[in-house]
């Protein structure tokens, strides 16, 4: 195993024996990977066929809290006004965001409180 921990890398991970891992083996893998696995999705959700390089974190996936978080706005305000949201996409049955598309929206809104 190369992590001096011993958690296996998903190289070194036997399908076979992975429900005998100890349960906090197991939720340090996932946290491990899950940033790994956020990047690839928004990969395939993006739909973009070039070999570009994302820039920054524009190509992460949020999702309601995460999008609540970015306009001030609390989770439940965005799950009751879905419909008045930039586009979105389904993640197993949840709404997410690409962040890009979510900086894009907010810097389309109207500015308030001026002249």
């Amino acid at each position: 195993m190369s992590d001096p921990r011993g958690i296996p890398s998903l190289d070194e991970l036997d399908p076979a024996k992975a429900a005998e891992l100890p349960v906090e083996i197991v939720k340090q893998l996932v946290v491990k990977h899950i940033t790994v696995v956020q990047l690839l999705l928004a990969r395939l959700i993006s739909g973009s066929t070039t070999d570009a390089k994302p820039n920054g974190d524009s190509e992460l996936i949020i999702g309601t809290a995460g999008f609540a978080a970015m306009i001030g706005r609390s989770k439940s305000w965005v799950e009751h006004h879905l419909d008045d949201l930039p586009p979105r996409r389904s993640l197993l049955g949840e709404p997410v965001w690409l962040k890009r598309d979510v900086e894009r929206w907010i810097r389309g809104l109207p500015d308030y409180g001026k002249g």
